[in-house]
């Protein structure tokens, strides 16, 4: 029986251990570009190296995390505890989409403070998304592909925004997500990680054409493979062997562990391949096959002489009678 899916593999482990050094390394590049690069000071506390990302956008999410969204801006530094580089401003938020700050501010009640809390949702995000890109990879273009795919994410120049406080981890991560869980038709995990990612940024809401186009497209490769299982399944069918037989020459069947056996189940640890192959090999010796070519002889080799002895044929170690005066002994 196959071995059932891991949540996390050693690969997963792998690509996230990676994913800690370059950001490592891309925090401390911040600290020496800072204090020998350009010859400035850090700042004081033992957050000083995560202040150096806090700018541009950064700032309005810790706020909003930290005061929600509000119409009205007093103007005032101060409010509840927090300080703010960007006095009346509150109010202008609104263009900010809620999923991230609501996540920092729910770190906020294990991570007190807002700037950490920032940092560790994008952190925890960022670990996600290098082993989320090679499992979509991997699944078209194999594991190779899927490695070098997350190599260069990795060391792309802008994917440092992975790694600080800005809504790209999470929302590359939902993304990402969502493809991988329409890839393996779990639409409903598809929909939720979708709508989350339009809970981050505006573009998440391109996701809905594209998933669309990506159920169309599944649904012509399923169409197309339910036409080839029953084109396969004709090997075993009456029809198809009887007219083989009016050559007068014997007839070999080759079923076991054919593709199309499994999509009459969707695991096979419903239905071991094994039995389906029996339940195949059967049907072909009983519908006329004189040879039947298998994997596992010693396991079918019941099954064969079992169908032989309900046609009224001897076992495979006893004398051989012919099935009819047409057709070649076995």
């Amino acid at each position: 029986m196959p071995e059932r899916a891991r949540l996390v593999d050693r690969v997963d482990l792998s690509i996230a251990g990676l994913t800690l050094i370059f950001k490592a390394a891309i925090l401390g590049l911040g600290v020496v570009a800072v204090t020998v690069i350009a010859g400035h000071g850090l700042g004081p506390g033992p957050l000083a190296p995560l202040e150096i990302w806090n700018n541009a956008d950064a700032p309005h999410y810790l706020d909003l995390a930290a005061l929600g969204y509000r119409a009205q801006d007093t103007g005032v530094l101060t409010i509840d505890g927090h300080l703010r580089p960007y006095p009346n401003d509150l109010g202008l938020y609104i263009v900010f989409f809620p999923l991230y700050p609501w996540l920092v501010a729910a770190v906020r009640f294990v991570v007190p403070d807002v700037l950490l809390s920032a940092f560790v949702v994008s952190g925890i995000a960022s670990l996600l998304v290098g082993p989320l890109l090679y499992r979509l990879v991997k699944a078209d273009e194999g594991p190779d592909i899927g490695l070098r795919a997350v190599w260069f994410l990795l060391v792309f120049p802008t994917a440092y925004f992975l790694h600080i406080g800005y809504t790209e981890s999470l929302f590359l991560a939902l993304v990402l997500g969502s493809f991988l869980a329409a890839r393996t038709n779990r639409w409903w995990l598809a929909g939720i990680l979708g709508g989350l990612a339009a809970l981050t940024r505006i573009n998440g809401l391109i996701l809905l054409p594209a998933l669309m186009v990506g159920q169309n497209l599944q649904n012509a490769a399923a169409d197309a493979r339910t036409a080839k299982m029953f084109e396969d399944i004709e090997v075993v069918k009456a029809d198809m062997l009887t007219a083989l037989d009016r050559l007068d020459l014997p007839v070999l069947a080759g079923p076991s562990r054919k593709g199309f056996l499994t999509q009459w189940h969707k695991s096979t640890e419903e239905c071991p391949l094994e039995l389906m192959t029996a339940a195949a090999v059967t049907a072909a010796i009983l519908n006329g096959a004189h040879i039947v070519r298998v994997h596992a002889v010693g396991d079918l080799k019941p099954v064969v002489q079992l169908a032989d002895q309900i046609l009224g044929f001897s076992a495979v170690e006893e004398p051989v009678k012919p099935r009819a005066p047409h057709r070649p002994p076995r």
